[in-house]
């Protein structure tokens, strides 16, 4: 096994996902300095290990539907680059050290990072495979680098936090639903490899997927209009602005599944549009500004 076999198989653009640990400490507007940087940037690597070990993991798992794919079929493990023993003797290797790194940061982060990587497993040897079922443990797993962030530098997850990080995720998984049912259908296959899914279920997983988008929006509506947003905040008001752009985000994230361009996951595809990352910085300085 080579390591760029191993690095590819880690999948590094999926990492992208794991700068959802920052938003905790940006929600909470603690001031970074070079302790605070420090902290969260080794906790993203080491959620990343874990991450990187799952997903050599799930790849083992896969191998026989992977073969299949249009694109996964390039995938180390499946390309015949890397055998099952050494993929799995590497996650095994990844996944301590990353955990042993977690435990010297904090303990209860070390075991937010382990219910990570238990959800993922269980992901890997079948839930993914349950239709809607997948949907939720995949929200579930993108919610769990919140918790962890916020574990991570210990404050608190308001309530308008957590139930706008699941709907907003929830629809983002769906997303990546109808990415990949849309291949499906296309191709005139009865139903998803390793998915319990077919080209019927798109009108069904695109509603869904909306409605998650809008009760995000809703939930960010109701946090401004709130208490708890006016006391945090000296000008509350520029927030509208900033949901204005989460919602323009997630409106192309969904324009692009439709039209067939969103073909992976949507904050993997995100890490390398250009427009996102505008995106993004105008939604952080509409926060900067209000506060």
């Amino acid at each position: 096994m080579s390591f760029d076999a191993l690095l590819r198989g880690v999948r590094p653009r999926q990492w992208a996902k794991n700068t959802l640990v920052f938003a905790p400490a940006i929600a909470a507007h603690l001031v970074f300095d070079v302790a605070l940087a420090g902290r969260l940037l080794m906790g993203l690597a080491v959620f990343s290990g874990v991450a990187g070990a799952s997903y050599l993991f799930n790849d083992v798992r896969d191998v026989d539907d992977d073969r299949w794919h249009v694109t996964k079929r390039n995938r180390p493990f499946a390309a015949g680059q890397m055998s099952a023993r050494a993929a799995l003797v590497a996650a095994a290797v990844i996944a301590t050290l990353s955990l042993a790194l977690a435990m010297i940061l904090s303990p209860r982060f070390a075991g937010v990072l382990a219910v990570y990587g238990l959800g993922a497993t269980a992901y890997s040897v079948g839930l993914k495979r349950w239709a809607a079922v997948d949907v939720i443990v995949l929200t579930a797993l993108y919610a769990t680098r919140v918790v962890a962030g916020a574990v991570l530098v210990d404050v608190h997850l308001t309530r308008w936090f957590l139930a706008f990080t699941i709907f907003a995720f929830g629809s983002l998984a769906l997303a990546k639903r109808v990415a990949e049912t849309q291949d499906v259908a296309a191709r005139h296959l009865d139903v998803m490899a390793g998915r319990g899914y077919n080209g019927d279920d798109l009108p069904v997983l695109t509603a869904m997927g909306g409605a998650s988008v809008i009760a995000s929006a809703l939930v960010y509506s109701l946090y401004i209009m709130g208490e708890e947003a006016s006391a945090l905040y000296d000008t509350p008001g520029f927030l509208w602005l900033g949901l204005a752009l989460f919602v323009y985000w997630m409106l192309r994230m969904w324009l692009f599944a439709g039209r067939g361009v969103l073909r992976e996951d949507p904050i993997a595809f995100a890490a390398l549009d250009r427009a996102s990352y505008v995106v993004v910085a105008a939604f952080l300085l509409t926060i900067w500004i209000a506060a």
